[in-house]
Formats: structure tokens, sequence, C-alpha cells
């Protein structure tokens, strides 16, 4: 039977074991719960052709587990541990997110995802005790202040904790006060598959369970809980002023050669927001009143919407260059936020004669075009 309570931060495990009911070890990590900062209103924003093995989101040691205070105790009571004890106790990171850490990675709920973990320790107690083992020290190979990926359980493993003992050391205890060592972690989301879009968190906030070690009871463990989960959102852009009118100067009519005959170019901006940073954003422009590709938007009167013929409008990127209706035009990287896309406009005449229904025609004239976002 185990007795797992949590009180301000702080994750308790009692052994059970008759005999044992005094001695329990702890992690206190201050009440930190990284995941809830992730929440349904804060997602993460990774797209689905974000390549394999980029880190989507880090958290460094100030943000994940900034202090992370293990220690153990025996409740001031002196206590006869099982044979074989050799009067130390360490803890190991065995599960997270109730899957087996192991490879240095741990499973999500999201195939397209994986946690990596990192530790340092960044204090222990080496104040001497009389009749005591150290208190607490870093155990062989590990140093203070060094960042450790997590492999496995045992590269988990940074110091141990002596317990004092009687005379003869048949019998051993623990103090939270001597017994103690502090250590922080890091952790990276790493992309590695295919991602699910569903609605429910990439990373639940499940523990990160650590076994108490050396105790002869193998079902000890304490836990440190993360946060109600992290969860995810799909990249996205979107056209501010979906309905957009761009006012062009007069076109006078052009009798004779040198057709097609271009007006004035009029500026305008497709304002765009984006959720975040995009390396590329392409734009096509279509004509919203014809299937056909053209290079030019047919035009129609703006009181009847009649179509009028040997007139169209033309569309230039930001250098002039001429836009293909139906191509997709690279402008490059879109910013996270607001950003602004600058394309030009000129109504162009096409034949000598501009005509509606067979009439020559002179008039206010409309035009209009579809746009297509297409980021990556």
């Amino acid at each position: 039977m185990k007795l797992k309570n949590g009180i301000a931060g702080m994750f308790l495990l009692a052994l059970a074991t008759p005999g044992w009911a005094a001695f329990s070890c702890s992690i206190d990590d201050g009440g930190v719960k990284p995941f809830s900062l992730m929440g349904p209103d804060n997602p993460i924003v990774v797209s689905q052709n974000t390549p394999d093995g980029t880190v989507i989101k880090h958290w460094d040691y100030g943000e994940f587990l900034p202090s992370m205070k293990f220690s153990c105790t025996t409740g001031g009571q002196m206590m006869t541990f099982p044979a074989g004890f050799n009067g130390y106790i360490w803890l190991n990171l065995t599960a997270v997110n109730n899957s087996i850490y192991a490879n240095g990675i741990a499973a999500t709920n999201n195939p397209g995802l994986f946690l990596r973990l990192y530790v340092k320790a960044v204090s222990v107690n080496d104040s001497p005790v009389a009749n005591s083992y150290p208190p607490s020290e870093m155990v062989p190979g590990k140093t203070l202040n060094t960042e450790y990926l997590l492999t496995d359980k045992t590269a988990s493993v940074l110091f141990q904790f002596g317990g004092q003992y009687n005379v003869d050391k048949s019998q051993y205890s623990f103090d939270g006060a001597k017994n103690f060592a502090v250590q922080a972690m890091a952790a990276d989301l790493v992309k590695h598959g295919t991602i699910t879009y569903d609605g429910t968190p990439a990373v639940i906030g499940s523990p990160l369970r650590y076994n108490i070690e050396n105790s002869n009871d193998q079902s000890a463990y304490v836990t440190v809980l993360l946060g109600t989960g992290v969860y995810l959102a799909q990249p996205s852009c979107e056209l501010i002023n979906k309905h957009q009118i761009v006012d062009l100067p007069d076109l006078m009519k052009k009798s004779g050669g040198g057709l097609p005959y271009e007006g004035s170019r009029k500026a305008f901006d497709l304002t765009i927001e984006c959720s975040n940073t995009m390396d590329n954003m392409d734009i096509t422009f279509s004509d919203a009143n014809s299937a056909q590709t053209d290079e030019y938007l047919s035009m129609f009167d703006a009181s009847s919407s009649k179509p009028i013929s040997g007139i169209g409008v033309g569309l230039f990127d930001e250098n002039g260059n001429k836009v293909t209706l139906g191509e997709a035009v690279k402008t490059g990287a879109a910013i996270q936020g607001v950003g602004n896309k600058r394309f030009y406009a000129a109504m162009t005449q096409t034949e000598s004669d501009i005509k509606s229904e067979g009439q020559d025609y002179g008039g206010d004239v409309t035009a209009r075009a579809n746009v297509v976002l297409t980021y990556y």
C-alpha cells in the first residue's frame, strides 16, 4: 500500500512496509507547473511540414523545473532497514507521462512528438554530520552545475543520501534538514512524425515518477506533477480585410495602335496576420467572375454588372512584375503578427474598341479578384 500526499508543491510518498511507516522521500518543486502555461488558450503552434527532429518548444532550466529539492526522512527515528542495506538512498526517474523513460525520450499522447529531458545538480548538503555517511553527495561521474541528457533512469541519478547510523550500523535515520539536494530540469518537445490535431493535450499533466532506490521496496516512488497539459495548434494566416476595395485612376480610351495601353498603377497592400513566422508565403490571384486563367481581370459595368470587352485590370507584384492569374506569386517570408504584402493594379485597354453588349462604352467599371494564401 502506498500513501501519496501533495502539499504546497511538495509530493510525498510514505513506505508502508511494516516498521518503515516513518520513512519518506519528497521532491519539492515549489509549485511550478510548466505545462499549465500551454493550455487551450495558449497552444504551441506547429506545422505538419516542420522537419522531423525540430525542437518546437524548449523550456530552459528557469522555465521548466528550476528548483527540485529532494530529501528523505525517518521522522526523527532510528530504523532497522532490510537486510543488505548499505546506508544510502537515491531516486531515479523511471517514467514520464505514464510511460517508461528510455533511450533519451519520453513518449507523449501525440504520435508526432516526444519529450527530451535535461538535468543538472544545483546544490548538495556536504556539511559533515557525526556518525553518518555523507548526508548528500554527487554520485561518481557526476558534478555540480553540469548538464546531463537523461538517456535512461541511471543517467537521472545525480546524488545520493547517506544515513546516520548507530554504533553497530544496525539502524539508520534520515533527516530532511540534512539529507537534501537540489536539481533543475529543462525539456525539449521534439517533432518526429505525423502530428495529430485533435484538441487533446499532446503532453498531459501526468507526473514524473521517481523510484526510491536501495530501499528494497520496488513499489516506492515519488511523483512530480507538471500541469494541465500541452496543447497544439496548426499555424494560420489570414487576410485582415477580406473584402478590400481598391479605387483605380480613370483611364482615357486610346484610339489607334500601342495596345495594350496601361493606365496609372495604384498601390495596395494585403494586410495579413499570422500566428507565427512563416518561411514562405505564396499569394495567388484569380478572377472572381471568370474561371479562365488570363493576365487581366475581366471588367463589368458598375451599375448593371454587364460585361465589358476591350479592357481589364492588370496586377503587379511589389517589384512591378506582371502577375499571371492563377499562378502563385512567391512573396518571401511572413512575419508573426500583422504584416503587409504590396501589389499594384492598373486598368488596361486591351482592344481598340471598348464595348458593352456591342455598344461603345464609357462609365464606371468594376472587377473582382479572389486571393488565396499559401504558407509553409
